[in-house]
């Protein structure tokens, strides 16, 4: 869309969330734009500027720096409008964690471009999320630093789209794409075979095709295993979210210790010792020694008979 009203020299001056629609037509998603009290077209260049639009998506110093009509209103707008949709695209939870919510713009205020210290904490992290970050959040910060008509437009930034190759039916036949895996020398047969050779021409058919792997085109960044968030500003040293307050807390900020967490009891040292005498007279039992005593005199009963027996053989 930037691209087109660059195009036809036509410049909105106030793209922001309110101005820009989604209409769901059966051709698909389309955008549409209102309010056009702030546009410009090349005759009313230099004419009184009324409306600065909305700070929270325009150049800081615009409605101090710029007092007429420009051609090049729309390029700071633009750069802030598509950073945001990535960023939540890349990070959902920044939607809570800027508590967009309770703001009028949606990712951005209008003190970030004022480039304080919470700020400056918040582009570099943008900055981390990828390389496209890096490249549109430099861009901010650079555009806040200078004048509001010399910001970079959006397709300055960020590379252009590749255009996607399509076929009709009739190119389908004549221009077929062709087979990139590598079809596997023939192997010996007959008498003359051996199995050196058939090894060897597996060899060479691994060979060629780890080679092609290897020269693979890599894979589109949506099809990538995503890579893990940097930490936000203010958020805890190992990265993690800080969490809410539970209800009932006290008031130090401690959380309190449920139930399950909490240790037993030491046992005392009059538990202890009931425990050990109680032990030691359950582990023998009542008449022991006595039951011992008539068990040997038994065995020796056993044995004298045994003896008074043997002179008689």
């Amino acid at each position: 869309m930037l691209s087109d009203l660059r195009a036809n020299h036509i410049a909105h001056g106030d793209l922001q969330h309110e101005n820009v629609l989604v209409n769901d037509d059966s051709g698909g998603p389309t955008l549409r734009l209102i309010d056009y009290d702030t546009v410009v077209v090349p005759n009313l260049v230099g004419k009184p500027e009324a409306n600065a639009g909305h700070p929270a998506f325009q150049h800081p110093m615009r409605a101090d720096a710029i007092k007429t009509k420009t051609m090049d209103i729309d390029a700071f707008s633009g750069v802030a409008i598509y950073t945001t949709i990535l960023a939540f695209a890349r990070d959902p939870g920044l939607w809570d964690y800027r508590n967009c919510a309770g703001r009028d713009g949606i990712l951005f205020d209008p003190k970030d471009f004022e480039l304080g210290k919470k700020a400056t904490a918040f582009f570099d992290y943008l900055s981390k999320l990828g390389q496209d970050f890096k490249q549109l959040s430099d861009a901010l910060v650079g555009a806040c630093r200078g004048a509001p008509n010399k910001a970079k437009p959006l397709d300055e930034i960020i590379a252009p789209a590749q255009p996607v190759q399509t076929f009709n039916k009739n190119d389908w036949f004549l221009h077929r794409p062709t087979s990139t895996t590598p079809t596997p020398p023939p192997i010996a047969v007959g008498p003359t075979a051996t199995v050196s050779s058939a090894s060897t021409s597996v060899a060479t058919f691994m060979g060629s095709s780890t080679s092609a792997k290897a020269h693979a085109a890599p894979l589109p960044p949506w099809l990538q295993q995503p890579q893990p968030l940097p930490p936000r500003p203010g958020a805890a040293q190992s990265g993690q979210q800080p969490l809410p307050p539970r209800p009932g807390a006290a008031q130090s900020g401690q959380q309190p210790v449920p139930p399950w967490l909490t240790p037993p009891p030491t046992p005392t040292a009059t538990s202890a010792t009931s425990n050990t005498q109680s032990q030691t007279l359950t582990s023998t039992p009542p008449g022991g020694a006595l039951s011992q005593r008539r068990s040997i005199f038994s065995r020796v009963a056993v044995i004298l008979v045994v003896i008074g027996f043997l002179p008689s053989y």
